[in-house]
């Protein structure tokens, strides 16, 4: 069988790697000669033994067509060294491998064991409910663009971020489109939007994030099916997947007394958006309302920051739960009691940690500080607690100005978004008053 007949490349093989450790060891596998037994296969399907004692045989099968792979090593890798070895076998010798249509029957319990997973388990997600992700030819196709995207990712950091910088904005554009027409609308947005981080002072730093981003991304999906479901659903999503309005809205909601506690404003590819924050008063949890119209488009509802609304909110399914659409609701002239921050900057260090830890491709975090005083030192504001911890605002603009003038040296709460290296102050918070910045 020919190794063309698939259009398996070495660094196809590469990019499949979990890591280069296994990689290696892969290549001593492949040259084991006598070891490998019984190798067959065909265009779809390819397996053999592999004897590493008088009485222990690892099986080991892989499915071309959706880069699965089988193995009955206990390695937590996969794929592991030998389904590598095997791929590797293929292409190096493959006047071994005898042709047959004819799989044993372990080749056939392990196919239909991962045709049963490939059906979505989470049945009670509006997600798995939407895109029947495993089955779906959507997410074949994800999954081939993400073999891809490794690939791509590998060769660009071997290159070095010099020769990166120094590419035409086809180089981005094309692999975006690309990702695009993989079904990773997000990841192509993502590249696109690439070229914009080579014209920062930080470029380096920057563009190095969003490939080791991009790179773990495309690590978790390859391994989907043995993550929680709530993950899943953020991997999902995070490629590009939507989920249907209507299917949240079906969502049991979380009833409370809203604060509209901030908001902001941008343009994205002729899009324009706004980002609209709530804070629960008795549950202390955070919405997102994200809403979306094209050119100078009014929006459909106003937001007016400080007002307070009773209602239901259905968050959107992920691991750290944010984005939320309004169920139904109703305005409140009620006093709103919950506006309770951080009590420290430790703390708030504290709880990104966790959120990370539970989402690493977190773009954004809620953060209402209490106590925090605003100090400008050389152009550049810090917000520093009553332990003297700080932690720095973005570039002083207009509403750092306003934010100083607010406080006037005197303690004060500030809502605003974290990235993870600045933060954006959205609201201040003085003597009862929520005064938009």
């Amino acid at each position: 069988m020919s190794s063309k007949c698939i259009g398996m490349t070495y660094d196809q093989i590469y990019a499949l790697a979990p890591d280069t450790d296994t990689l290696q060891k892969a290549r001593g596998v492949s040259y084991a000669g006598r070891k490998w037994q019984m190798i067959e296969g065909n265009e779809k399907l390819l397996w053999a033994n592999y004897q590493t004692a008088p009485s222990l045989i690892h099986k080991v099968v892989a499915d071309l067509e959706r880069n699965e792979f089988g193995c009955t090593c206990r390695s937590p890798q996969r794929p592991c060294r030998h389904a590598l070895a095997l791929l590797m076998l293929l292409l190096r010798h493959d006047e071994r491998i005898r042709v047959t249509y004819d799989p044993p029957d372990w080749v056939l319990k392990w196919k239909s064991n991962q045709n049963r997973k490939a059906k979505p388990t989470n049945a009670g997600s509006p997600l798995a409910k939407q895109t029947e992700r495993i089955a779906s030819k959507r997410y074949l196709a994800m999954q081939e663009g993400v073999v891809e995207l490794k690939q791509w990712l590998s060769n660009l950091v071997r290159q070095g971020l010099a020769v990166a910088k120094e590419q035409p904005p086809n180089f981005w554009d094309d692999f975006a489109a690309r990702m695009v027409d993989a079904k990773l609308g997000s990841i192509g947005k993502q590249i696109r939007l690439a070229k914009s981080l080579l014209l920062e002072e930080d470029w380096h730093d920057r563009l190095l994030g969003l490939v080791a981003d991009l790179h773990l991304f495309a690590q978790s999906f390859q391994q989907l099916d043995r993550l929680p479901d709530k993950f899943q659903d953020e991997l999902i999503s995070y490629a590009g997947v939507n989920v249907k309005k209507d299917l949240v809205l079906a969502q049991k909601g979380l009833f409370d007394h809203w604060l509209i506690l901030g908001q902001t404003f941008g343009e994205e590819e002729k899009l324009r958006y706004r980002r609209t924050w709530l804070l629960g008063e008795r549950s202390g949890q955070f919405a997102l309302l994200l809403d979306f119209v094209f050119g100078q488009n009014a929006f459909e509802q106003q937001w007016p920051v400080g007002a307070a609304l009773q209602g239901d909110i259905v968050y959107y399914p992920a691991n750290i739960p944010q984005r939320a659409l309004l169920k139904d609701f109703g305005w409140s002239q009620k006093v709103y009691q919950g506006l309770n921050g951080y009590p420290s900057l430790e703390d708030f260090a504290l709880a990104f940690a966790e959120a990370l830890a539970n989402n690493p491709w977190l773009l954004s975090f809620p953060c209402l500080l209490d106590d925090v005083i605003p100090v400008l030192v050389d152009d550049q504001v810090w917000l520093v607690d009553r332990n003297k911890k700080k932690i720095p605002l973005g570039e002083a603009n207009t509403t750092t100005w306003k934010l100083l003038s607010l406080s006037g040296g005197h303690p004060i709460s500030l809502f605003g978004e974290w990235n993870g290296t600045t933060l954006l102050p959205l609201t201040g918070v003085t003597e009862g008053r929520v005064i938009s910045l």
